[in-house]
């Protein structure tokens, strides 16, 4: 897109809290905050989000939630609460229990396909605060490349685009989703963060390959 049309920009964003994303994160801060299991459940089926475990745990395929990142949420369609706290009772099902990151990562790239939250400044440099373990995520196209970037340096997502020579979309994908498990932010702005992220870093093999993919 051109930063500098309006319109284009319009059509590259799009409102997490008004999306599946939003509703999740808001629940997963719940189960933080109450420092209890929360369940987010509604017609659609039902998330049980375990803060101690960090996993949520789906009544079915996670690939069901997808429709329901196509846009707009019916807020009636959703209901919270927060339950007992104790542990959540896991299927045998392993497919129906997903790390709570990976969820929301997900989650966020269903919702964004491949544009921004609204209001992203695309030109503020974009700090990753920890290296994110990336074996446990849904790799995009070019993510390693653009993660190992913004752990190099803070660069704008237009600028990292171009310096990369990838298509924009590709960096908007690995933001916003970076975003939403509370990874990646513009420099000097503060934000709301989910759960803690484990943290992880890049040494030896694996810092002299990340040089490499700068290179």
């Amino acid at each position: 897109i051109d930063p500098s049309d309006p319109a284009q920009v319009a059509r590259a964003t799009y409102h997490p809290d008004e999306q599946l994303q939003g509703v999740l994160e808001a629940a997963v801060r719940r189960a933080v905050v109450d420092d209890a299991p929360v369940r987010l459940w509604g017609d659609w089926g039902e998330l049980r989000i375990d803060p101690k475990s960090r996993t949520i745990v789906s009544s079915g395929p996670v690939d069901d939630l997808r429709p329901l990142c196509h846009g707009k949420v019916d807020p009636t369609r959703f209901h919270v609460e927060t339950l007992p706290p104790v542990p959540i009772e896991h299927p045998d099902d392993v497919t129906r229990i997903h790390g709570w990151h990976a969820l929301t990562w997900d989650v966020a790239l269903w919702c964004s396909r491949g544009r921004i939250p609204a209001g992203t400044d695309l030109h503020a440099p974009i700090v990753f605060d920890h290296w994110p373990d990336l074996t446990r995520l849904t790799i995009t196209p070019h993510a390693v490349r653009i993660v190992a970037a913004w752990m190099h340096e803070p660069r704008s997502l237009v600028d990292l685009a171009a310096a990369l020579g990838v298509e924009q979309r590709s960096v908007f994908a690995v933001y916003s989703a970076a975003r939403a498990i509370g990874l990646a932010h513009p420099a000097g702005l503060g934000h709301l963060p989910p759960p803690p992220v484990p943290v992880t870093r890049p040494e030896g093999d694996e810092a002299r390959f990340i040089g490499r993919l700068l290179k």
